[in-house]
Protein backbone atom coordinates (compact mmCIF):
# COMPACT_ATOMS: atom_id res chain seq x y z
CA UNK A 1 0.00 0.00 0.00
CA UNK A 2 1.44 3.30 -0.81
CA UNK A 3 1.80 6.38 1.97
CA UNK A 4 0.60 8.68 -0.78
CA UNK A 5 -2.26 9.18 -2.69
CA UNK A 6 -3.08 12.15 -5.47
CA UNK A 7 -6.10 13.77 -5.82
CA UNK A 8 -7.25 15.67 -8.34
CA UNK A 9 -9.00 19.52 -6.74
CA UNK A 10 -9.50 22.82 -7.56
CA UNK A 11 -7.64 25.19 -5.85
CA UNK A 12 -9.32 28.34 -5.29
CA UNK A 13 -6.95 31.63 -5.22
CA UNK A 14 -7.24 35.70 -5.51
CA UNK A 15 -8.23 34.94 -9.79
CA UNK A 16 -10.32 31.86 -9.23
CA UNK A 17 -10.37 28.48 -9.04
CA UNK A 18 -7.60 26.27 -11.52
CA UNK A 19 -7.25 22.66 -11.60
CA UNK A 20 -4.32 21.20 -9.52
CA UNK A 21 -3.23 17.79 -8.33
CA UNK A 22 -2.83 17.45 -4.71
CA UNK A 23 -0.68 14.69 -2.40
CA UNK A 24 -2.81 13.39 0.32
CA UNK A 25 -1.37 10.90 3.24
CA UNK A 26 -3.10 7.82 3.20
CA UNK A 27 -4.60 6.44 6.78
CA UNK A 28 -5.75 3.32 7.10
CA UNK A 29 -6.56 0.96 10.20
CA UNK A 30 -3.97 -1.36 11.71
CA UNK A 31 -5.42 -4.63 13.06
CA UNK A 32 -2.67 -5.44 15.74
CA UNK A 33 -2.83 -9.50 16.96
CA UNK A 34 -0.65 -10.16 20.23
CA UNK A 35 -0.34 -14.45 20.04
CA UNK A 36 -3.45 -14.79 18.13
CA UNK A 37 -6.01 -12.38 20.15
CA UNK A 38 -6.88 -9.20 18.97
CA UNK A 39 -5.76 -6.58 20.64
CA UNK A 40 -6.01 -2.99 18.79
CA UNK A 41 -7.31 -1.22 16.22
CA UNK A 42 -4.74 1.67 15.45
CA UNK A 43 -5.51 4.58 12.77
CA UNK A 44 -1.59 4.90 10.79
CA UNK A 45 -0.54 5.54 7.07
CA UNK A 46 0.85 2.68 5.76
CA UNK A 47 4.67 1.86 5.84
CA UNK A 48 6.32 1.35 9.19
CA UNK A 49 3.79 -1.20 10.46
CA UNK A 50 6.08 -3.36 12.38
CA UNK A 51 8.26 -0.41 13.70
CA UNK A 52 4.39 1.13 14.88
CA UNK A 53 3.50 -2.59 16.31
CA UNK A 54 6.77 -2.58 18.79
CA UNK A 55 6.11 1.08 19.57
CA UNK A 56 2.64 0.34 20.57
CA UNK A 57 3.62 -3.04 23.13
CA UNK A 58 6.57 -0.57 24.76
CA UNK A 59 4.17 2.08 25.78
CA UNK A 60 1.01 0.33 26.77
CA UNK A 61 3.97 -2.15 29.07
CA UNK A 62 3.16 -5.10 27.30
CA UNK A 63 6.83 -5.49 26.80
CA UNK A 64 9.90 -3.90 28.51
CA UNK A 65 12.48 -4.86 25.68
CA UNK A 66 12.45 -6.26 21.97
CA UNK A 67 14.07 -9.39 23.32
CA UNK A 68 10.37 -10.22 24.85
CA UNK A 69 9.54 -10.72 21.13
CA UNK A 70 9.62 -13.26 19.48
CA UNK A 71 8.20 -12.38 16.03
CA UNK A 72 6.56 -9.56 14.38
CA UNK A 73 4.42 -10.57 11.09
CA UNK A 74 2.98 -8.02 9.26
CA UNK A 75 0.41 -8.85 6.93
CA UNK A 76 -0.18 -5.80 4.47
CA UNK A 77 -2.66 -7.04 2.26
CA UNK A 78 -5.23 -7.55 5.70
CA UNK A 79 -3.90 -4.69 7.65
CA UNK A 80 -2.84 -6.99 10.03
CA UNK A 81 0.20 -7.43 12.21
CA UNK A 82 1.09 -10.22 13.69
CA UNK A 83 2.79 -10.65 17.13
CA UNK A 84 4.31 -13.25 19.05
CA UNK A 85 5.91 -12.63 22.32
CA UNK A 86 8.11 -15.41 24.15
CA UNK A 87 6.87 -18.00 25.95
CA UNK A 88 8.05 -16.47 29.31
CA UNK A 89 6.36 -13.17 28.60
CA UNK A 90 3.01 -12.94 30.64
CA UNK A 91 0.46 -10.75 29.22
CA UNK A 92 -2.89 -9.35 30.85
CA UNK A 93 -5.59 -9.33 27.90
CA UNK A 94 -8.21 -8.52 30.37
CA UNK A 95 -6.12 -5.19 30.66
CA UNK A 96 -5.98 -4.78 26.95
CA UNK A 97 -9.10 -5.28 25.44
CA UNK A 98 -10.77 -1.62 25.56
CA UNK A 99 -13.61 -1.50 23.51
CA UNK A 100 -12.65 2.17 22.61
CA UNK A 101 -11.01 3.36 19.05
CA UNK A 102 -7.15 3.87 19.38
CA UNK A 103 -6.38 6.98 17.61
CA UNK A 104 -3.10 8.43 16.35
CA UNK A 105 -2.82 11.03 18.86
CA UNK A 106 -0.78 11.40 22.04
CA UNK A 107 -2.61 8.65 23.68
CA UNK A 108 -4.85 10.84 25.91
CA UNK A 109 -7.91 11.37 24.31
CA UNK A 110 -10.29 8.56 25.00
CA UNK A 111 -8.91 6.87 28.12
CA UNK A 112 -11.75 6.48 30.98
CA UNK A 113 -9.94 7.38 33.72
CA UNK A 114 -7.00 9.36 34.99
CA UNK A 115 -5.16 6.61 36.12
CA UNK A 116 -5.27 4.79 32.91
CA UNK A 117 -3.14 7.56 31.45
CA UNK A 118 -0.36 6.50 33.99
CA UNK A 119 2.32 4.65 31.88
CA UNK A 120 3.94 1.62 33.45
CA UNK A 121 7.37 2.34 31.56
CA UNK A 122 10.44 2.51 33.73
CA UNK A 123 11.07 5.88 35.91
CA UNK A 124 14.27 7.92 34.16
CA UNK A 125 16.99 8.21 36.81
CA UNK A 126 17.06 11.84 38.01
CA UNK A 127 20.62 12.02 36.69
CA UNK A 128 19.84 11.02 32.99
CA UNK A 129 21.81 13.58 31.22
CA UNK A 130 21.48 14.40 27.22
CA UNK A 131 23.78 15.84 25.60
CA UNK A 132 22.91 19.32 23.79
CA UNK A 133 23.68 18.31 20.32
CA UNK A 134 21.30 15.39 20.50
CA UNK A 135 18.92 17.80 21.36
CA UNK A 136 19.15 20.37 18.82
CA UNK A 137 20.01 18.03 16.10
CA UNK A 138 16.89 15.78 16.97
CA UNK A 139 14.50 17.93 14.85
CA UNK A 140 15.90 17.87 11.98
CA UNK A 141 17.03 14.49 11.44
CA UNK A 142 13.31 13.42 12.40
CA UNK A 143 12.33 15.56 9.48
CA UNK A 144 15.06 14.05 7.30
CA UNK A 145 13.39 10.59 7.73
CA UNK A 146 9.52 12.33 7.12
CA UNK A 147 9.31 12.14 3.26
CA UNK A 148 6.08 11.56 3.74
CA UNK A 149 5.09 15.13 5.53
CA UNK A 150 7.60 17.10 3.09
CA UNK A 151 5.50 16.26 0.52
CA UNK A 152 2.27 15.98 1.87
CA UNK A 153 2.21 18.58 5.07
CA UNK A 154 0.05 15.97 7.40
CA UNK A 155 1.79 13.44 8.57
CA UNK A 156 2.79 12.94 12.65
CA UNK A 157 6.28 11.33 13.97
CA UNK A 158 8.26 10.10 16.55
CA UNK A 159 11.76 9.37 17.15
CA UNK A 160 14.35 7.25 19.41
CA UNK A 161 17.16 9.62 19.78
CA UNK A 162 20.72 8.43 21.53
Amino acid sequence: MESITHVPLLRQGPDGSRPVTDALAVEEPLELRLDGHPISVLMRTPGHDMELAAGFLVTEGIIHAMAQVRKIAPRRDENRVLVFLEDDVEVDLARLTRHLFTGSSCGLCGKATLDAILTHSPRISASLEVPDEVLLSAPDKLRERQAIFETTGGLHAAGLFS
